[in-house]
Parts: structure tokens; sequence; C-alpha cells
């Protein structure tokens, strides 16, 4: 699939017209893949980690402030952060929105299967290329419709 494909597929996951393409892209790239510069941002063999980082980091304040606005205590918050933010449901949440399939992948993970790590980083990626697109209510919109919260 090319890089025109791939972006439309995620940007219509994504359902967010004023997204940034580049942020999207950049979003889909795994350490190693072959795109190293993107609208002028050097990602050299990082790939999609620092953008992934962001978007970790506003996922977890929109979904604990989710749960603090659903009268959870600061410990069930926590819990349900650390099950709900997981490798393991943000990989499944990737598979289950078909993010998998847009994944620009690097020339050693071009046959084989993805890592629960890597599809993680991807969903919070798009959810750090929404948050550059369009701050705190772009994010939290993508949030709700990849399913994280609800």
């Amino acid at each position: 699939m090319d890089k025109s494909t791939k972006i439309a597929m995620a940007m219509a996951i994504l359902a967010e017209p004023t997204i940034n393409r580049d942020w999207v892209w950049e979003g889909l790239q795994m350490p190693g893949s072959n795109d190293r510069v993107i609208n002028g941002r050097v990602l050299g063999d990082r790939g999609h980690q620092p953008l992934a980082l962001m978007g970790s980091r506003v996922g977890a304040v929109k979904h604990a402030e989710d749960l603090l606005q659903q009268g959870l205590s600061a410990e069930r918050i926590a819990t349900r952060t650390t099950v709900d933010l997981s490798n393991q449901r943000m990989a499944q949440i990737c598979d289950e929105n078909g993010l998998t399939q847009c994944i620009n992948r690097n020339r050693s993970q071009l046959t084989s299967e993805l890592g629960a790590k890597t599809k993680s980083a991807v969903t919070t990626a798009m959810i750090g290329a929404a948050y550059m697109s369009g701050g705190l209510d772009m994010a939290e919109r993508v949030i709700r419709r990849l399913g994280i919260i609800n």
C-alpha cells in the first residue's frame, strides 16, 4: 500500500478532516522506516516515537479527566489508567480500528507480525497527531473515536 493510501485510510479512521496529514504520516512511521524527514522535521530512525510519547501523555490526561468526572478515587483512576492504556489494550485498539494496516514498516518488518509495543505506539502517535493538529479538543475526539474512552 502506498503512502497516500495509508494516510487516507488513517485519516478516515480518525475522522478529523482538519488533522494535519504530515503529523498523521509521522505517526505511522515505525522506527527505522524509510521516511526520515517529514515536512522538514527530521525523524532520523526514531519514527513515531516522539509523537507517540506526546500522545501517551495527552491520552493519560484525558483518560484521567474522564474517570475523575465519573467520581472515581485517585487509586481507581491510577489503576484503570494503567490497565486501559496498557500496550496490550492500545495494540488491540490499533487492530480493531484498522490502523495496523496503515503502518509504514521498516525493511526488517515487511513480512513479520508487528508487536504490541509498535501497535500501541501507533495508536498513541495518532493521539499525538491530533493534539499537534488541533489541541486537546481534537485529541479528545480522536481518543473517543478510537474507543479509548467513551
